[in-house]
């Protein structure tokens, strides 16, 4: 079809849109091809947020048009457009393809802001396919490219999307240093939505760790920024978090305030996806109050929203558990394992799904990649014969001017530069193939940890829940058998000591791999905080009490310091015959080193077993005394040791123990 018949029937399809009339007049009146395709660049980019098949229509024209009159200036924008659309469309598959092209021609247009928006789209896709560790390199090279052309309302952007990328990967700590550049950007330019976003974000890492006045302190200023830009959106989130912290803080009274009032917003903004959280929180707040009736109405109302349009991928399952858990304590135990079949039928879909979406990101990389090796093929191909063809000209060259000697030793210094060359090709080969080795080893190994954590450990939550219910089921028909009741009682006793373990493992393999950062921590604060959330022995008659004062401040890793005093202050409640238990922490500041020291009046360990305590899985007594997975001290050992300090320990059986750990107290 001739260009200007498809050119009438593509402005034929835009003629109701506002823009197109001045913009065709400045069509007609382009001086020459290139502004005309200009034109239609700014066309195309004006309606990929209204009328997406329209642009893509465009953005194809646009290619065409630029082919016919061997001008390509533009080819990079058309195709970073057509993949945009693609990706809408759900083929993710065909947008990667049209991105790896947009960027391939952006760097050879040296076209800076389309190389990033096209290395950043590719990073969505990765990160709708679940494939969050890609999705990450890609934005990280987007949003460099962004920082440096000087973009700084996209920079602000890119950097909560890497920090949300990070928290998926839950790399906290990492993530919350991109949300505070995040903060720190966009406040240079007043862009506020970023901001009072990455202080949501910030609260929800900051109460993942147990730190509750700093997770308050941020959820209290993302909502008074989103109250006073009137952003419903931002607004509901935040009161559904606040919420739900009351809820684990056990202020019910709180969490109902704010879990109404989104509830409300939600409703009169009609926000489907508010609306959906509300209800799950306030069907979980009343269940703590145990008005089950009304939680179970909220929640089946949270579900229905979900089926008829689902939000997230996890939200179903969760409203699923909750309303398993909430017949449950109401004692319909009937409704509870309907529910809970349920439940563990849409966990096992997930699973399927995310497995799926793996193997279709793999396909993806592979076409990809088989794209590039054809194009990098091609391109050696002409290398190779302008190579030849410069080589002809210069053995031409050489036969004229230079005496047969001297041409000779030319040739022979050739070959010899060749031979060298080749050999080194060889060995960069074998380096890149040996590296892609290590790095799919690696990749297997972070694999299975995730597996220990998640696919291990949901059979084990399975029986335990089916266990729980069974006992209440029989607690009457039974009631003058004991062993039915020991028995079912050892099964839990069982369950939960495999879970305690397989988390244990997780936390020791993934001790050394995580990229810390270090602050200036209070110790006294952290024990403060730490007191209320250690176990409590287990004889519930005996007391305890842990004495502590003017401890110094170190600067190191906060979630690292707080498991390894978490781990030592568990091991000195639970080996503890003594009542009081009586726990003195104290600590002294010696060359450069703050050394702490913790010492207990519990059994003690005799000197025998000083260094193997230390080993993985190590016990001195048997799991029917002390629970335990023999894994605490080998972590505390391993996050000591990536600190950089020490671990030692003086103590006689039956006298108690005193543990030293060692820490630089400036980094």
């Amino acid at each position: 079809m001739p260009l200007l018949v498809l050119l009438s029937l593509t402005f034929g399809l835009l003629a109701q849109h506002p823009q197109v009339d001045s913009l065709r007049l400045a069509y007609d009146a382009a001086p020459n091809d290139s502004a005309r395709l200009q034109t239609l660049n700014a066309l195309s980019y004006a309606l990929l947020l209204s009328e997406m098949d329209k642009a893509d229509s465009l953005a194809r024209f646009m290619l065409h048009y630029g082919d016919s009159v061997n001008i390509h200036s533009e080819d990079a924008a058309a195709l970073d457009y057509m993949g945009i659309a693609a990706f809408v469309r759900g083929d993710l598959e065909q947008a990667m393809v049209y991105y790896e092209g947009a960027e391939t021609k952006a760097r050879a247009l040296k076209d800076s802001v389309i190389l990033a928006g096209a290395i950043g789209n590719m990073g969505i896709v990765y990160m709708r396919l679940g494939r969050f560790r890609k999705a990450y390199e890609y934005m990280l090279e987007g949003s460099t490219i962004v920082e440096a052309i000087g973009f700084q309302r996209d920079y602000s952007v890119s950097l909560c999307n890497l920090g949300t990328v990070l928290q998926e990967l839950e790399q906290y700590d990492e993530a919350e240093t991109y949300f505070l550049r995040c903060i720190e950007e966009a406040e240079k330019i007043d862009h506020k939505t970023p901001i009072y976003t990455a202080y949501g974000k910030l609260g929800r890492i900051a109460e993942g760790q147990a730190d509750s006045d700093k997770a308050l302190a941020y959820y209290q200023k993302a909502l008074e920024g989103f109250s006073a830009r009137k952003e419903f959106y931002g607004r509901v989130n935040i009161m559904y978090y606040l919420g739900r912290f009351y809820i684990n803080q056990r202020e019910l009274g709180k969490a109902r305030v704010y879990l109404d009032s989104a509830l409300v917003i939600a409703q009169t903004n009609n926000y489907p996806e508010g609306l959906l959280y509300s209800l799950l929180g306030k069907g979980v707040l009343l269940s703590q109050q145990k008005q089950y009736a009304d939680a179970v109405s909220h929640l089946k109302q949270a579900l229905a929203i979900d089926l008829a349009n689902p939000r997230n991928k996890n939200l179903k399952q969760t409203t699923l558990e909750e309303l398993a858990k909430t017949y449950a304590a109401a004692g319909n135990y009937e409704q509870a394992y309907r529910y809970h079949i349920l439940y563990k039928a849409e966990s096992d879909s997930l699973r399927i799904k995310e497995n799926l979406a793996e193997v279709r990101g793999l396909q993806i990389e592979a076409k990809v990649a088989q794209i590039n090796a054809e194009n990098k093929l091609l391109l050696a191909e002409q290398k190779e014969q302008v190579a030849a063809l410069q080589n002809q000209r210069l053995w031409l060259a050489g036969a004229f001017l230079l005496l047969v000697l001297i041409a000779l030793a030319a040739i022979s210094v050739y070959l010899d530069y060749r031979r060298k060359q080749a050999y080194s090709i060889e060995l960069e080969r074998q380096v890149n193939h040996r590296t892609a080795q290590l790095e799919a080893s690696n990749q297997q190994l972070e694999r299975f940890a995730y597996i220990a954590s998640h696919d291990l450990k949901e059979p084990l939550r399975n029986i335990a829940g089916f266990v729980q219910l069974i006992q209440r089921k029989v607690a009457q028909r039974y009631q003058h058998d004991d062993d039915i009741g020991e028995y079912l009682d050892y099964v839990l006793r069982n369950s939960k000591q495999m879970s305690h373990l397989l988390q244990d493992i997780l936390q020791f393999t993934t001790a050394q791999k995580q990229d810390l950062t270090y602050e200036v921590v209070d110790t006294n604060k952290l024990i403060s905080q730490l007191e209320g959330n250690l176990p409590y022995p287990a004889d519930a008659a005996k007391t305890y009490a842990i004495d502590y004062q003017n401890l110094p401040q170190v600067q190191t890793n906060r979630a690292m310091l707080l498991i390894i005093f978490k781990n030592l202050l568990t091991n000195a409640l639970k080996y503890n015959l003594s009542n009081p238990i009586k726990i003195k922490i104290s600590a002294e500041e010696k060359d450069g080193e703050a050394i702490f020291s913790i010492s207990d009046n519990g059994i003690g360990i005799a000197p025998q077993f000083h260094e193997k305590i230390f080993d993985l899985f190590s016990r001195l007594h048997n799991r029917g005394k002390y629970e335990g997975s023999g894994l605490g001290l080998p972590i505390c050992k391993k996050v000591i040791e990536q600190l950089g300090g020490k671990i030692w320990l003086t103590s006689e059986e039956g006298k108690g123990s005193t543990f030293f750990f060692s820490l630089p107290q400036k980094v």
